[in-house]
């Protein structure tokens, strides 16, 4: 970590280092901090470099005071959304009725956020493995690949060639079956071409026609959910 000014504010700039980043990204962190997370380690003289060329966008973030994102009562499963209702119950359980996402709870001890974290890992595994078969064979692969699931919100899915594997997130289950769909072939393409080039893009406008257009809708969703 260092220190150095942008305009009239003196700032911290700090490098994370995380192997599975495809690319190295910039995030500025009110009041004057700025993260650099990157798949290997940069120089001091390279981050400077990107503060630099970053600089009028991290000085409007940096000043800014951030918003409060205020949640409402409400959840999202399959792109559909439900009043978040809580119930009292002998065993903890959630089950969707209606217009209403129940979760009953055995008493105010019960951990709800784990409660529905475990309801979307579930569901999202079920929707993945119901449709990754018939998907795999259309993108013409014809190996093992190994499937596993994280609780994260910084991606919706990771391919990782060297170990034939992917990583989805549990969270897909809040979005619309097509927004999944068109992940399980956005990491299946990365099977042929790692990277997000010209090659990658005509095989997927090739493989799910209107990808670019689906994939833009499902990033610009912003889910104010209680969970």
């Amino acid at each position: 970590m260092f220190e150095m000014w942008i305009n009239d504010l003196l700032i911290e700039v700090e490098l994370e280092v995380k192997p599975r980043n495809r690319r190295t990204y910039i995030k500025p962190r009110y009041p004057n901090k700025v993260i650099i997370t990157s798949p290997y380690s940069i120089s001091k003289d390279r981050m400077i470099e990107l503060v630099k060329k970053f600089e009028s966008y991290l000085y409007k973030h940096l000043k800014e005071k951030p918003k409060a994102i205020e949640k409402s009562d409400s959840i999202h499963v399959f792109g559909n959304k439900y009043k978040f209702i809580t119930r009292n119950d002998i065993f903890d359980h959630i089950h969707v009725e209606d217009d209403n996402f129940i979760c009953y709870i055995r008493n105010e001890n019960t951990n709800i956020k784990k409660l529905v974290d475990e309801y979307y890992y579930k569901k999202t595994k079920e929707f993945v493995e119901y449709y990754f078969d018939t998907i795999k064979k259309d993108m013409n692969l014809n190996f093992n690949i190994n499937i596993k699931y994280k609780n994260v919100k910084t991606y919706f899915g990771e391919c990782i060639p060297s170990k034939q594997e992917i990583i989805f997130s549990t969270r897909l289950a809040k979005y619309d079956p097509i927004y999944i769909k068109s992940v399980i072939y956005h990491e299946l393409a990365h099977f042929y071409y790692h990277g997000h080039g010209d090659n990658f893009y005509i095989l997927m406008d090739k493989k799910f026609p209107n990808y670019k257009r689906i994939q833009h809708e499902m990033r610009m969703k912003r889910y104010k959910d209680i969970y």
